[in-house]
């Protein structure tokens, strides 16, 4: 499938404000049958539809016609998503010129600009490529989200005025863990696999090694899980998605392990919640008013920044 390229850039980073990669548009629960949802992200206009089939697709959102919005005042009808303009219909399944209530020819070029969706872990799922290229790699599978051991606790979200880049970044400044949230220690970070699109790794609290804490797998700069090796343990579900090029979209969804009673569920779900609320919070403060240094002036403990900066180059070029 051929994709229409996005660029863009903010004058506090240098790269492009749309990394190559996949990128939550909405929750799929947020998307009924016959649904037609105006979707402003990405600097882009788009409508999330689902069909009579239930499948979610992605298209631009106006008609090419004359250029109507097909979220106001659209419809969807036997499997056509009808412009609320001059009645053109659209497949809903490809984007392409079905009819035209008042033409005894459809124009060659008569079709909607379609998106790459999957839609996964809940989630409907764009595409993006800053050369319009089609998707080279997927957003894994989640077992715990289908896994009735685990419940879902808090649903967290914020709109922050940064780069998808530095929240990721900000996991492998280690260093930042003591001086901005109190933590004892400057944890050690080790690589544990790499693939396309792809990387994982694990976050130890003892420096000289030990069993690993925290382990935490990027998908592209768009989506992320944390698993959290604690008493009660924790599953950290996150998206980050650039709304333009100076805000990007937060959403984290705290899952954990049922430990069997309501009340117990309750009291845990509330402090981790509360807790990273407060830790989230502080790091705000600093996304909103930091620059991006692309020659960063660094030291030995300021943990594998150039291992991640090296990985993500992927999404730029």
């Amino acid at each position: 499938m051929a994709i229409a390229p996005i660029t863009g850039v903010n004058p506090r980073y240098p790269m492009p404000a749309y990394p190559r990669g996949w990128y939550s548009l909405c929750d799929s629960d947020e998307l009924a049958v016959a649904e037609i949802k105006p979707i402003q992200m990405l600097g882009q206009e788009f409508v999330v539809v689902r069909a009579e089939d239930g499948r979610a697709r992605i298209y631009d959102a106006y008609c090419p016609h004359l250029g109507a919005h097909l979220a106001y005042g659209g419809t969807i009808e036997e499997g056509n998503i009808r412009c609320p303009f001059h009645g053109w219909q659209f497949s809903a399944a490809d984007g392409q010129c079905a009819a035209i209530p008042y033409a005894k020819r459809i124009p060659a070029k008569a079709a909607l600009t379609a998106w790459p969706c999957d839609e996964r872990n809940g989630l409907v799922l764009v595409y993006v490529d800053p050369e319009g290229k089609p998707p080279e790699w997927s957003v894994d599978t989640l077992p715990e989200l289908s896994d009735p051991d685990w419940i879902q606790s808090a649903r967290l979200e914020w709109t922050v005025k940064t780069h998808v880049h530095e929240a990721l970044e900000n996991i492998f400044d280690t260093a930042h863990l003591k001086y901005v949230h109190g933590s004892e220690d400057v944890p050690r970070i080790d690589k544990t696999n790499e693939e396309p699109g792809k990387l994982e790794f694990e976050i130890r609290g003892d420096a000289e090694g030990g069993s690993s804490d925290l382990d935490i797998k990027l998908w592209g700069l768009g989506v992320a899980t944390l698993r959290y090796k604690i008493e009660v343990p924790l599953f950290e579900f996150d998206t980050m998605t650039p709304l333009d090029e100076e805000r990007v979209l937060m959403r984290s969804r705290i899952y954990l392990r049922d430990l069997g009673s309501a009340e117990a569920n309750e009291a845990v779900s509330q402090e981790v919640t509360k807790t990273l609320l407060e830790q989230f919070d502080a790091d705000i403060q600093i996304f909103e008013h930091k620059r991006h240094m692309a020659e960063p002036l660094l030291c030995d403990g300021d943990g594998p920044i150039p291992v991640f900066r090296r990985w993500t180059e992927q999404f730029y070029r």
